[in-house]
């Protein structure tokens, strides 16, 4: 008697089990129509100047397939954008990563509802991990006098840089008169060597030797000039430059939205006040231009004395962007504007700066100089 009663509970835990496998034989079973595929290749991490995918990325797919790139996207591009069902292959080609910061670009491999995606990530380093920026070599500079005539000769600007891409030395060519009323060729070079504390430059003008010695803080700015006029500079807290401290005068440096914005020098014999807007364009060349192509109003303060600022990080963060227009102020009140225009390569670095000046006492703009910029 006591079997029969469990007879029933056996027949329910039967019919239950034979209803679940009833149910799971009626779900649909979702096979993906892509195999054969490398899955650590659906991720590739490259260097900022490889320009090919890790390796081709093989597939079979049981279904015609296209593929789909972010416009945004347009530095990496594809071999092959879609093709029949059977095995396929697609080679992946990059340009060189020249915008200073790290990149993301995915590619889908689209048939019907399923899809395969590649993530394509590009540093902004090499894998020296140096930043991968085309280096300035040279810079030729035109100029012109207030009638807008080109002078006779062109000065010629000739940058090098170590194995880490710090600048090592200047030298720079130009043609002016002389005592004696005649053109000579003049030649200068600056030469530039590193410590953990320190930058020591040795400078030669025509066999005129001379030099200064920089020393760092502990974040790489230089914060005093070692020469007969000893000079010292002052950072904010976000790493701009505030003041340049001299013996009888002191220089300030005002920022807004990372861009040097106005410049005030009460000693000095031309402009005491400088206002100054900026460009579009990213001030993004391994070379500070803004320093280089300025006058001592602009960033370096002393330009003639602080040629080493070009190199960007060793007098604090440089400027955003590009200069547009620098307005000075002078002590008889009258301005002086020198305003900038620009040209630029398929990877947005300028390649020539054009610049215009504007004087009393007639305030009509000139061309003032045409500068021509050669990457590596």
């Amino acid at each position: 008697m006591k079997t029969m009663k469990k007879a029933p509970f056996i027949f329910t835990l039967l019919s239950l089990l034979l209803l679940s496998l009833s149910s799971c034989k009626k779900e649909s079973v979702t096979v993906s129509v892509f195999t054969n595929y490398n899955l650590e290749l659906l991720t590739q991490v490259l260097f900022a100047d490889e320009v090919k995918g890790k390796e081709t990325f093989a597939f079979t797919s049981t279904k015609p397939w296209t593929t789909a790139i972010d416009t945004a996207n347009s530095w990496v591009t594809i071999d092959n954008t879609s093709g029949e069902a059977g095995s396929s292959k697609i080679n992946i080609t990059l340009e060189e990563n020249m915008s200073g910061t790290d990149r993301e670009a995915k590619i889908d491999i689209k048939a019907d509802d399923s899809v395969l995606t590649i993530t394509v990530s590009q540093k902004a380093t090499t894998e020296a991990g140096v930043v991968h920026k085309p280096l300035i070599t040279s810079v030729v500079a035109e100029s012109f006098d207030d009638k807008g005539v080109a002078e006779a000769d062109k000065s010629y600007i000739y940058f090098k840089y170590d194995t880490q891409n710090r600048l090592i030395q200047v030298r720079i060519e130009f043609t002016m008169l002389n005592g004696d009323n005649k053109p000579e060729v003049f030649r200068a070079t600056r030469d530039f060597t590193y410590s953990e504390s320190k930058i020591i430059e040795k400078a030669n003008f025509n066999s005129d030797l001379s030099g200064n010695i920089f020393t760092l803080n502990d974040k790489g700015y230089i914060i005093s000039v070692d020469r007969e006029n000893p000079i010292s500079l002052q950072y904010n807290a976000e790493g701009y430059l505030s003041k340049q401290l001299e013996l009888d005068n002191t220089i300030s440096f005002s920022w807004k939205d990372g861009n040097l914005v106005t410049l005030e020098n009460p000693k000095a014999s031309y402009s005491q006040l400088t206002e100054i807007t900026y460009s579009g364009y990213e001030n993004n060349t391994n070379l500070d231009l803004n320093t280089l192509l300025s006058s001592s109003e602009l960033e370096s303060g002393a330009n003639e004395h602080f040629l080493i600022g070009v190199h960007k990080g060793v007098m604090g963060k440089s400027s955003k962007n590009l200069v547009s227009i620098s307005a000075g102020k002078y002590k008889d009140d009258s301005d002086y504007i020198t305003r900038f225009e620009y040209e630029v390569n398929e990877h947005k670095l300028p390649v020539k700066i054009t610049t215009y000046t504007t004087k009393p006492p007639l305030n009509i703009e000139y061309l003032t100089s045409i500068n021509t910029i050669t990457y590596e």
